[in-house]
């Protein structure tokens, strides 16, 4: 039996007799509307960071090292475009300084070097963290001289070059090494003994 009053039968259209009144139909319960999730951004893809592992035979020697400031070092390293693959034949010769950093072609900041490919025209930017006190000794021959963020470009090979200061076993000795002709030698008078350093050379890595 229908629970409509009377008042809600005589609304309901003539001829109907099955049709619910208003006050019988079912109340739908009014849902607010809830904003739609949208996915996480992406993060922007990591820049590609090398390490650059260096090593030597030490004999006579106490310590080899960087002998200017981390960030005024001389870094010669040659690259390979990470488009067309093409190495340079040279290397790039550039500091970490912010005094010789290089506005980017797009305008959004600086870097320690800015090139462009020789073979496609990529354009190329690395900047250069090197580690404060780096030092290669007999006890660690080998070690971190620093990490390069490198957009558009590849480092293959490290030359050592100038810059260098080799110490002796005794206190006062040490030297201004190039090891762009290859190996060091020399002679400490204090330890009556020689001092070599042979086939210094790095290695990068991809972090």
């Amino acid at each position: 039996m229908s629970s409509c009053s009377r008042r809600d039968m005589a609304a309901r259209a003539p001829g109907d007799p099955n049709e619910e009144c208003a006050t019988c139909l079912p109340k739908l319960a009014t849902v607010p509307s809830r904003p739609r999730a949208l996915p996480p951004l992406a993060a922007p893809p990591a820049m590609p960071i090398f390490t650059l592992t260096a090593s030597a035979e030490l004999e006579g020697a106490s310590s080899v090292s960087p002998a200017a400031a981390a960030t005024t070092f001389l870094w010669r390293v040659r690259f390979a475009c990470a488009s067309c693959r093409e190495e340079a034949a040279t290397p790039s010769v550039f500091t970490a300084s912010a005094d010789d950093a290089t506005e980017l072609p797009n305008g959004r900041g600086v870097s320690h070097l800015v090139q462009k490919c020789k073979a496609c025209g990529e354009a190329w930017s690395v900047d250069a963290a090197p580690v404060a006190g780096a030092a290669l000794t007999p006890d660690a021959p080998a070690a971190v001289l620093a990490t390069f963020e490198a957009r558009g470009c590849v480092p293959v090979a490290w030359v050592p070059g100038d810059g260098w200061l080799v110490r002796g076993a005794s206190e006062a000795a040490s030297w201004p090494a190039d090891f762009a002709a290859g190996d060091f030698c020399d002679y400490d008078d204090g330890a009556e003994a020689p001092v070599e350093v042979r086939k210094l050379a790095g290695v990068f890595a991809r972090k």
